[in-house]
């Protein structure tokens, strides 16, 4: 019986394309998790006033987040200038004033959806 079951298994996963399943239900792939906690992280900074921006864009929907800049290439990998420049990066028509945790959680993942491509994926 377990025999069976095993065969099943190897005919069905034969069948199904994973890539495909995976895009359809809009899993986040561990590069683009890690984008999106760093983001929600950020979020919540920017709500308790915790971030420092660029004065010309504090009245900005999105006001930029100062990116400190460093020589070394192993500055780039931290947390801090990835958030930085992930914040950055996101659109200017969000009213992050307006939003609530939950709602800028969706508009995230769809904005890292919509990133994504194909490419990508299939590597």
């Amino acid at each position: 019986m377990v025999r069976r079951s095993k065969c099943s298994y190897a005919k069905l996963k034969k069948t199904i394309n994973v890539y495909d399943l995976w895009e359809k239900c809009n899993f986040l792939c561990i590069s683009e998790r890690i984008n999106f906690v760093i983001l929600k992280n950020t979020f919540k900074s920017f709500k308790q006033d915790l971030l420092s921006f660029s004065k010309r864009t504090e009245e900005y929907n999105v006001p930029q987040l100062i990116v400190p800049s460093f020589k070394s290439q192993i500055f780039k990998q931290s947390l801090h200038y990835k958030s930085c420049n992930l914040w950055n990066s996101l659109p200017d028509h969000w009213e992050m004033s307006q939003i609530g945790f939950f709602r800028y959680k969706e508009l995230v993942k769809e904005w890292i959806i919509a990133k994504r491509s194909n490419v990508y994926l299939y590597l």
